[in-house]
Parts: C-alpha cells; sequence; structure tokens
C-alpha cells in the first residue's frame, strides 16, 4: 500500500508545461481519485538545481541581477565580464534565485532550447567568489524529507489508452542507493493534477538510509497508477520536474 503524502506542496497546478499560482485552473487530487485531495495550499512549489531549494516564484523574480548594487551582484557582474563569454553564458537577463550568508545562485532566462545556465557564488569574509556552474533546464520539485522520484510508462503493458483511469509506471529513486532497488511500501501516494490538456503526476519516496551508497544502477519498481476517472486524450506528465516533462516507456522491460 502507498502512504498517503504527509507534506504540503502548494499551488501546484500544472497547465501542460507550467506550474501556475493559486486561483488557476486545475484539480488536484491523492491516489484514491477526485474527491481525496493530496496537497494542501499552503506552501509554495519549492525546486533546486541541484544547490540550495528555492521558489518557483524566483524564476519569475526581477530579471537584471548583473546589474544590481549587492555585492553578491557585483560579483556576478565582474565574472560575466570578465570570463562569461569564454564559459558561454549569456551576458545579461540573469535572476536570483536563493541569497544567504555565504551563498547566492543566479539563473539566465531560458533559451531557444528551453535551457538555463544558472551561477553560484560564495562569500569568502567580504569577497564573494564564482563556486560553480550548470544548467537548469528543468528543476526538480523539492518535498523536504523525501526521496526524488521519476516515473515511466511500464513497457511490460499497453500504452494507456484515452478510456483507461489505471496507468501501469515504473518507479525509480534517484539517489545512490548501493543497487537497493525501491520498495513499494517505500512509494508516497501521488499528487495528481487535471487540466484540460493534461496529466502531472507527482512521486516521492522515503529517503535512503542514512550513510554512504554506490550508485550502481537497480531495478526500477512496478506500480499501479489509479487517476479515478479516464485519462482522455491528456497528456501525461512527470510532475518531479519543472516545468513538469512528458513520460514515454521505460527502457527496462
Amino acid at each position: 500500500m502507498q502512504r498517503r503524502l504527509g507534506w504540503s506542496v502548494g499551488c501546484l497546478l500544472v497547465a501542460a508545461s507550467v506550474v501556475a499560482g493559486c486561483g488557476s485552473s486545475g484539480t488536484q487530487v491523492g491516489a484514491g481519485g477526485p474527491g481525496t485531495s493530496g496537497t494542501t495550499a499552503t506552501t509554495e512549489l519549492m525546486l533546486t538545481c541541484g544547490w540550495k531549494p528555492f521558489p518557483a516564484s524566483a524564476f519569475d523574480g526581477p530579471v537584471g541581477a548583473e546589474r544590481g548594487a549587492d555585492p553578491p551582484d557585483q560579483a556576478l557582474a565582474a565574472w560575466l565580464a570578465t570570463q562569461g563569454a569564454s564559459m558561454g553564458a549569456p551576458p545579461t537577463g540573469w535572476t536570483r534565485l536563493y541569497l544567504d550568508d555565504d551563498f547566492v545562485e543566479y539563473a539566465s532566462a531560458v533559451d531557444a532550447s528551453g535551457q538555463r545556465d544558472s551561477l553560484n557564488f560564495e562569500r569568502h569574509g567580504d569577497v564573494w567568489k564564482w563556486s560553480g556552474s550548470g544548467g537548469c533546464g528543468a528543476a526538480t520539485v523539492v518535498v523536504p524529507g523525501t526521496g526524488e522520484t521519476r516515473w515511466s510508462l511500464d513497457p511490460a503493458f499497453p500504452a494507456p489508452g484515452p478510456a483507461d483511469t489505471t496507468v501501469h509506471v515504473i518507479a525509480d529513486r534517484m539517489a545512490c542507493s548501493s543497487g537497493e532497488p525501491l520498495t513499494p511500501e517505500e512509494v508516497h501516494a501521488p499528487v495528481i493534477t487535471f487540466t484540460a490538456d493534461s496529466v502531472a503526476v507527482l512521486y516521492v519516496s522515503d529517503s535512503v538510509s542514512p550513510g554512504s551508497h554506490t550508485c550502481q544502477g537497480a531495478m526500477g519498481t512496478p506500480l499501479t497508477l489509479d487517476l479515478g476517472q479516464p485519462l482522455g486524450r491528456r497528456k501525461l506528465l512527470d510532475g518531479a520536474v519543472y516545468p513538469p516533462a512528458p513520460v514515454e516507456s521505460s527502457s527496462s522491460p
């Protein structure tokens, strides 16, 4: 039996490829179908690009951090002026995603391929120094106390059709687990968000046990996803990333 989610996502209203704010159209349900809510709209959706968690609204924050007067913004501007071109970083259009006393993260605007660059700076005394860079085309949804879990369609079954109310899926915990497979009991009940065009499903699972783990692969976990209503012509999306991503069949039969 899958566990009921013991956390709040809040404002998780997925419309095709975006997560809209509170008040937008969309129906949130838990694994039991309509009427069994899996969320409470009290906490903003939190994301990560591999570093610190930040609210989804940060992507819509003020653009042009490279023109800011704060010391970390000035460090960003200096880095872009001296190293940005050689690293292929956009010279303008940066947004601050996260800031604390010792760490800051910025993201560029989305490019034509749907990707973003991210840049991180750390404070050393009174000086902010570049500490890393990466990509953030699809940020990961953060649910404290749980493990990131992605899902795909189970290739052992036919692809779901418009009349289907259940979907056979394969769930995979993304953290290294020394090859230990994810058990169905560790998977929490999903949050399912319906719109006219899509059905976005967010799975999470128990975190791996404390301590170090090797990263050999583990077999995915077969599950039956109960939508509680016919799929129709809507797209199935994985809500573990932002924007939610289309799902396909698992590569492992």
